[in-house]
């Protein structure tokens, strides 16, 4: 069985995950699917302010509220059960946008902690290259 080290970082929605969990929890990532419900189903919808995001960014906020899911294992399932086209349409809508979104994230390393809106930036781009679809 392939063990999965999951860690979950205080990220806005994925913080009513923590109360559930015991501290340092460590499982496959089977069992705390199975064991937490962790399912793209039943994951709450990020809801991302525009004011966080830069004016040039803002026309992909909807897609990082859809794709950049912080949590990996909800991630994974989520991308399981996207249709192809989808999965191709997200990667077409940022083709040649990634040197943009990661020179906004650059600037972010100074924050103390990452927005909720630079986080889902920052998946949605993960979520692309697990895709195999990163384009530039």
């Amino acid at each position: 069985m392939a063990f999965k080290r999951v860690i979950i970082r205080r990220v806005g929605p994925l913080s009513w995950l923590l109360d559930a969990m015991k501290h340092h929890e460590i499982l496959p990532s089977s069992s705390m699917k199975d064991k937490y419900q962790l399912t793209s189903d039943s994951a709450p919808r990020l809801k991302l302010n525009p004011e966080n995001v830069p004016t040039d960014l803002h026309d992909l906020i909807e897609i990082a509220e859809t794709w950049g899911i912080g949590d990996d294992i909800i991630r994974e399932d989520f991308q399981s059960k996207a249709l192809e086209q989808d999965k191709l349409i997200f990667a077409s809508k940022l083709a040649g946008r990634n040197t943009r979104i990661t020179q906004w994230l650059d600037m972010q390393q100074g924050n103390v902690a990452m927005s909720n809106e630079a986080a889902a930036f920052m998946y949605m781009q993960l979520s692309l290259d697990e895709l195999g679809l990163w384009s530039d």
